[in-house]
């Protein structure tokens, strides 16, 4: 038995998660609703179980409270929420009406990096993350738009709660920064929407170990080595692999996880929604 569903928002996103959630056969698509749409339809048919959220940011929080009010499970892209009290609301609405509430993080659900995350072990020291590409130039910025992604992936490996400062550097405002964080775990996480090329890198760096993930060539390169003081790279380096992932259904992966989470053999994401929010929020505040 599946569930129905309705589609709000049909830009870009939408129309992406439309071809996906067609073509789960536990899902069945029964409207998909633009700005014209009258969205009391929706929230009056109690044959819609689940709704899938991917408007403006903007207009994230008060649709999936609009949405959790009339008892549907919600898919909302991210971020869910430009306030953390916002995000702290829907959560107690979800958990008070026994909703499951998911943000679609894309690159949580990147094949290669969650090999990276079940099928490497040793102490992780830094990471070196980079998302870069060209606009788009509109009224959210850099932070808003790739940071939160960058952010969610810290999150699968160490718990952004664990981290204990953040602090942002505007190369060209709104469009190009830096966050450097430090706790136990280090890292240098980097956006742009004003580079001419594409960037999709996660570099890893472990006590014995580093791993490199280019999702927009789906490969992993993971290079051993030895420690030792004074040697060069050929006396360091003991061996080398390279696997290859395929990285461009990761919103298929999204759909399906959140169906898993629709028949409760997975747990929603809703801790690691607030806390992105509340890292960027605070940069906004610096």
């Amino acid at each position: 038995m599946g569930y129905k569903v309705a589609l709000i928002g049909v830009g870009y996103w939408g129309k992406r998660l439309k071809g996906y959630i067609e073509d789960n056969e536990r899902l069945e698509l029964k409207y998909i609703c633009d700005s014209k749409s009258d969205l009391n339809e929706v929230w009056k048919d109690k044959e819609v179980k689940a709704v899938v959220v991917a408007t403006p940011i903007d207009t994230h929080y008060g649709l999936v409270k609009e949405a959790l009010w009339s008892g549907k499970h919600v898919l909302c892209e991210k971020p869910l929420a430009m306030k953390v009290w916002e995000i702290e609301e829907l959560r107690e609405v979800a958990k008070g009406r026994g909703l499951s509430l998911v943000t679609e993080f894309t690159y949580t659900f990147s094949p290669s990096i969650n090999w990276v995350r079940t099928n490497i072990f040793g102490e992780l020291l830094g990471v070196d993350f980079s998302l870069k590409h060209v606009g788009r130039f509109i009224k959210f910025d850099v932070y808003w738009l790739l940071m939160t992604h960058l952010l969610s992936v810290v999150d699968m490996f160490v718990p952004l709660s664990a981290l204990w400062k953040f602090e942002s550097k505007d190369i060209i405002r709104e469009e190009t920064g830096l966050v450097y964080f430090n706790g136990e775990t280090k890292g240098q996480l980097s956006v742009s929407l004003n580079y001419p090329d594409k960037e999709a890198r996660f570099v890893f760096y472990y006590d014995r170990k580093t791993v490199v993930c280019n999702l927009l060539e789906g490969t992993v390169r993971v290079v051993d080595y030895e420690r030792v003081e004074g040697a060069l790279r050929d006396k360091l380096i003991i061996g080398t692999k390279e696997l290859q992932f395929r990285e461009e259904h990761n919103l298929r992966h999204a759909v399906e996880h959140f169906v898993d989470v629709l028949d409760r053999k997975k747990e929603d994401n809703i801790e690691r929604a607030m806390w992105v929010t509340k890292i960027v929020e605070d940069m906004k505040c610096q």
